[in-house]
């Protein structure tokens, strides 16, 4: 009936059935899934393209941050340096520094280091004026005060003479800071003194140099002075142990 009702009024009657369905199937319906994903993706705001707007300077650089000096060494008080001891005890020592008995022995009356260039080439006057010196030598020591002091190496790498009587917290008379630097060896400096170990090590500012041994150093030679082109050699503090035995001389180079 609708054929015939489409060829009178020249309209097509729908397709009905099996055939209709073949011809025009069904969307299919999208699952849940894909449905939350399209949602979430139309609900994001778009990116924008342009770039944000930036400041019409140039951009800063923070500087780095001052890194402080270290703090400059203090020597501690006896118990202290006693409690964190390496080796301590009670040495001799001459009322002389270090410094000054050592060039005493390896310098003449006139200035000239003995100990480098000898006292000349003939054997018999070299013997004689040896045997002068040394008794200059011992003859200016023997003026000295001599006396014991207590001596104390720490696990920091200092060396403290402190004196025998005083203050459980007295401070130490002397100290050297031992480093890279730093040598220790027997020496002969003393005449008669067979057991004596010899501390040299380079002025670095963290132990400090009394007048009395910066004037008992001689000064660098004038092309090794500040200023020119050779590198200044910095100040020597030195040190004298005088031990009882060589038992002592020992222990404390291998301390």
């Amino acid at each position: 009936m609708s054929e015939k009702l489409a060829r009178v009024f020249g309209t097509k009657a729908p397709l009905v059935g099996p055939k209709a369905e073949r011809l025009h199937p069904q969307s299919e319906e999208k699952p849940a899934t894909t449905r939350k994903r399209d949602s979430f993706l139309a609900a994001m705001p778009k990116r924008s393209l342009e770039r944000p707007p930036t400041s019409a300077g140039p951009p800063t650089i923070s500087a780095p941050l001052a890194v402080p000096p270290p703090a400059k060494w203090e020597p501690p008080p006896f118990f202290k340096g006693l409690s964190g001891a390496v080796k301590h005890g009670s040495l001799m020592t001459c009322g002389v520094t270090a410094n000054a008995v050592i060039y005493l022995s390896t310098h003449d009356k006139g200035g000239k280091n003995v100990a480098v260039v000898g006292f000349g080439s003939d054997p018999v006057k070299a013997d004689k004026a040896k045997e002068k010196h040394r008794q200059r030598v011992v003859e200016t020591l023997g003026k000295a005060e001599w006396s014991r002091k207590i001596f104390v190496l720490t696990s920091a790498g200092y060396l403290l003479q402190f004196s025998c009587d005083g203050a459980f917290n007295r401070l130490p008379e002397q100290s050297i800071r031992l480093s890279r630097h730093s040598v220790a060896f027997a020496s002969d400096v003393i005449p008669g003194r067979h057991w004596v170990i010899q501390i040299t090590t380079v002025y670095d500012g963290l132990s400090a140099i009394t007048p009395g041994e910066l004037s008992a150093t001689p000064a660098p030679p004038a092309q090794q002075r500040p200023g020119s082109k050779s590198t200044y050699i910095k100040p020597i503090k030195q040190f004298l142990l005088i031990m009882d035995n060589g038992e002592d001389l020992d222990t404390w180079l291998t301390a």
